[in-house]
């Protein structure tokens, strides 16, 4: 399908065998992403991982983001991390279970995975669950989020761009700028306390000191810059006969392909048993069900989301029984939709723990 947004061609895949096409088949000639306007912030667009072209100085930042961050190696070794984020969650929940007060399970986890993140760059550990001051470093990451998610005309009429007419763009500007000077901090004070040369001075194993060590050693390969932003269609291409025009972009509608009855029996139904027996890889191999996307720009967290995501769910469930704010049925919820590239429910799900 062909869609015409403002002056933007987009072209929507919604088949598993179109998905193959575009993400593994065409994947050298397609793996460029048009980048939102509110990521040119501070110049985010020409120094990120996740919006340079995927080659050359891609390549290289790739490479340190899999190696340094998400390599089986990197992962054993923060394990206790991990299990201490997921007893401290466990713990935030027996609290209100005890208390008998509700949750936004929502921002519980939300808060754990930041905190899991940020211990894991800089070691420390930045949110407090049910806190959501735009002060704090959970604020800003989570309007950083809804700006990139935002519908912004500037995307689809170029001409915009210098009016910015919804501020869009000078609000990025502000909480980037607030990201990078508490990154800034955290450099700085690193690098004082390497220099100091304390004899109980013991280098962090984190992301950071990864990032410092190999900047040290080349600095043309990585540079602080670099390292700031690591911590935060270029010709007309034909797929089954049909032109792709050149800078136009393609949305690969997994929701679609989720929901084709051709592929899945029940397909609206909540039935993990499903995959039980299911022989299906999520590793981008199968393009009935790709979660972490495929090709080139696969999700390069996906090692981590696989330790992370199952055991989480696992332990709130084996845990705790769980009951929805008010008594309300299953069959009451508000399902609202609220946009987003992924969707989220426009009104926060709030629960009420129980003890088994």
């Amino acid at each position: 399908m062909h869609l015409k947004l403002g002056s933007l061609d987009t072209i929507v895949v919604s088949s598993p065998e179109l998905a193959q096409q575009v993400l593994q088949k065409h994947d050298q000639v397609l793996s460029s992403r048009p980048h939102p306007e509110v990521m040119t912030a501070y110049g985010h667009n020409k120094v990120s991982v996740g919006w340079l072209p995927a080659a050359g100085r891609w390549q290289v930042l790739r490479k340190i983001c899999k190696d340094q961050m998400f390599s089986l190696q990197r992962l054993d070794s923060s394990d206790g991390l991990r299990q201490e984020k997921l007893r401290k969650l466990l713990d935030y929940v027996q609290e209100c279970c005890d208390s008998c007060r509700v949750l936004d399970i929502s921002d519980a986890l939300f808060t754990t995975l930041l905190n899991l993140t940020s211990a894991s760059l800089f070691s420390v550990e930045f949110a407090q669950a049910g806190s959501d001051s735009s002060h704090d470093f959970k604020g800003i990451v989570r309007t950083l989020t809804q700006l990139l998610h935002a519908t912004n005309l500037a995307d689809y009429f170029p001409l915009l761009k210098p009016i910015d007419p919804q501020g869009l763009k000078r609000k990025s500007v502000l909480y980037v700028g607030k990201l990078f000077r508490i990154f800034d901090d955290i450099i700085d004070q690193r690098l004082q306390s390497e220099s100091r040369q304390y004899t109980n001075y013991e280098p962090k194993n984190d992301l950071l000191e990864a990032l410092l060590d190999i900047s040290r050693r080349n600095e043309s390969e990585l540079n602080r810059n670099d390292i700031l932003h690591l911590l935060l269609a270029e010709a007309d291409t034909e797929i089954n006969g049909y032109i792709v025009p050149r800078n136009g972009q393609i949305l690969v509608n997994a929701w679609a392909i989720g929901r084709d009855s051709n592929i899945w029996s029940n397909p609206d139904s909540f039935e993990p048993e499903r995959f039980l027996d299911s022989k299906i890889d999520l590793r981008g191999q199968n393009f009935e069900l790709i979660p972490f996307g495929s090709g080139r720009r696969i999700c390069p967290g996906m090692p981590l989301a696989y330790r992370v995501v199952h055991v989480m769910v696992a332990s709130l469930i084996h845990n705790f029984d769980w009951k929805l704010e008010g008594g309300i049925l299953r069959e009451e919820m508000d399902m609202k939709e609220k946009f987003r590239f992924s969707l989220q429910k426009a009104v926060p799900q709030k629960v009420a723990p129980l003890k088994l």
